[in-house]
């Protein structure tokens, strides 16, 4: 089977189902995905003469594999992104945020997205595992409560006769009926094919990538693209077009939180286009789908957690430290 014959535009995926290993499973998915991408590299090395470069992959862990890669605020009509990037710009100096609110929007952006406020910015990782966990984490969070009755029989002497006490209350029922899945990206490949693609004899300019993220980034406030296009050109002497910033584009972005140091947060952010990143023909030649059965999540997430890796050590602040607390009552206890 080919290279292109394993990754998403080949409709072909790697299925984790090993119920007594199934991290190790997935491991092997990992790495197989890995050496198809450096022999894609090798066999373009000996076409161009130009020596094998083969950068990390992105990661991306979604509790349920039918879900869109679509950002929240581009899929859901209920937010004002608008309004929301301008409120968060109001609010940011009494969280020690002082942004340019145009020079600074991918950052103010990226501080939006740690803070959970959505924005046109998708999650990615460095960390295959990290985003593993956030493949089976999600149905710990979101429960479903059902009124159960729950029998507790406490048998003591009760003149002369065994009394049984019943008692109605909630109990919680973890969903685990939902496949999960990992999607991995090559975001260097992803990011070259937009920009040759796009190609009018200036890729060579030192700033264009900038130029393309910034111009993706002021999509979130501004409609009008003439006043995009001059911000752009005035800062970077690079002249944008719309044809520039349609598609999706990928970005590593600065660590500056410890959230995003921890979970080795990247991100992809959208363009004028609200397409489903899933059906971005870019996207497809150049990512693979690792689907978690539904029967491994829960094994997968207690083995991890074997491994540290848990809320408190992706989520480094009082939301981890709630959700380990408040999962196993303490910070080094195993759940059994």
């Amino acid at each position: 089977m080919s290279n292109l014959e394993k990754t998403m535009a080949s409709g072909n995926e790697f299925i984790v189902v090993d119920s007594n290993n199934p991290i190790g499973q997935y491991i092997s998915f990992v790495k197989e995905i890995y050496e198809l991408e450096i022999k894609k590299a090798e066999e373009k090395s000996k076409k161009t003469n130009v020596v094998p470069k083969t950068k990390h992959l992105f990661f991306r862990g979604q509790a349920n594999a039918s879900w869109s890669l679509t950002p929240t605020i581009l899929r859901e009509d209920k937010y004002n992104e608008k309004e929301l990037v301008l409120d968060f710009y109001h609010y940011g100096p009494l969280h020690s945020f002082n942004y340019d609110l145009d020079n600074d929007r991918l950052s103010l952006l990226t501080d939006m997205q740690h803070y959970e406020v959505p924005t046109r910015l998708l999650d990615w990782s460095l960390s295959p595992l990290s985003s593993l966990y956030f493949a089976v984490e999600s149905p710990r969070d979101k429960i479903n409560e059902k009124k159960e009755i729950i029998k507790r029989i406490d048998i003591r002497h009760k003149i002369g006769y065994v009394g049984i006490d019943i008692k109605v209350g909630k109990i919680k029922v973890i969903n685990n009926d939902t496949d999960a899945v990992v999607y991995a990206l090559n975001p260097w490949i992803f990011n070259k094919q937009i920009l040759d693609n796009n190609y009018r004899g200036y890729n060579f300019h030192p700033k264009i990538q900038d130029a393309y993220l910034l111009a993706r980034a002021l999509l979130s406030t501004y409609k009008d693209f003439s006043y995009i296009k001059k911000f752009v050109y005035d800062k970077y002497d690079f002249r944008i077009t719309k044809k520039d910033i349609q598609e999706p584009f990928a970005l590593v972005s600065n660590f500056t939180n410890s959230r995003m140091q921890h979970q080795r947060g990247v991100f992809t952010i959208h363009g004028m286009d609200k397409i489903d990143l899933r059906n971005e023909n870019y996207f497809t030649n150049n990512a693979y789908k690792i689907i978690i059965k539904a029967e491994v999540k829960q094994e997968i997430y207690k083995q991890l957690n074997w491994l540290y890796i848990n809320e408190y050590t992706q989520y480094p602040d009082i939301k981890g430290v709630k959700g380990i607390v408040g999962r196993t009552k303490g910070f080094f206890n195993i759940e059994i």
